[in-house]
């Protein structure tokens, strides 16, 4: 049976990330997620004229009500369809707070929405100055509108392109990562991208891995869904 459910979460996923310096309030710490879905190279992920993800780095941590209740207001106000939501992030070994913006049409967009999100309330941290191309950890609120394909596998009704699977079992990022490696390393097709995260449902928190795919089929699914179970249940 297919059902439709809309859920709150997070993912948690590794990106490669830059200061962005250019089309922001100056002195402020924004950062441009560069390459969205390292894992995935079923086609070439080429810089483009128009920003996949940024993240306005706040100077302290904000609630996601007061980021959801900005969004509307800066969205009306400024005639725009931005999706902002919270977000942390860690870049060698420093946890950051501050709220994720997509959606955009071309990086002119950027400076206005951060100048609303000013007059919001949302105080920016000042400008940090890191190379290209560094490694970041980022956790980010969402929403999820669900279809279930069969017990534990569910495709995302937003973005087609996206896919879930639910775990048995808690880990850590450190074993989510060895075991991540572990499947890639044992599965027919290894052509996706992988964050680890959680849904809000049946009363409870259900930990699930996240898969970026575009068409992606239910056996490679059920494949990726057994190999992860299988290689949970040997941790005990």
């Amino acid at each position: 049976m297919k059902n439709g459910l809309t859920t709150t979460g997070y993912v948690l996923k590794e990106e490669k990330v830059s200061a962005l310096i250019g089309h922001i309030v100056k002195n402020t710490f924004v950062i441009n997620v560069n390459h969205s879905f390292p894992g995935y190279y079923g086609q070439e992920m080429v810089e483009q004229s128009v920003p996949r993800s940024i993240i306005f780095v706040t100077k302290k941590e904000h609630s996601w009500e007061s980021i959801l209740r900005a969004k509307k207001r800066i969205n009306t106000y400024l005639g725009m369809d931005i999706d902002i939501t919270k977000t942390k992030v860690s870049i060698w070994n420093k946890k950051y707070p501050g709220i994720r913006a997509k959606n955009f049409s071309n990086f002119e967009e950027i400076e206005p929405l951060q100048k609303a999100l000013i007059q919001e309330g949302f105080a920016m941290m000042k400008s940090r100055r890191f190379g290209d191309d560094e490694e970041a950890l980022i956790n980010l609120k969402k929403f999820y509108y669900l279809v279930q394909q069969e017990k534990g596998i569910f495709l995302d009704k937003a973005r087609v392109e996206m896919s879930y699977v639910l775990l048995g079992k808690q880990v850590n990022w450190e074993v989510f990562r060895k075991i991540t490696e572990n499947v890639k390393n044992n599965i027919s097709d290894s052509s996706f991208d992988i964050a680890k995260g959680a849904f809000y449902m049946d009363d409870g928190i259900v930990d699930m891995v996240r898969i970026f795919k575009p068409q992606i089929n239910i056996e490679l699914l059920r494949e990726i869904q057994k190999l992860y179970q299988k290689n949970i249940q040997r941790l005990g």
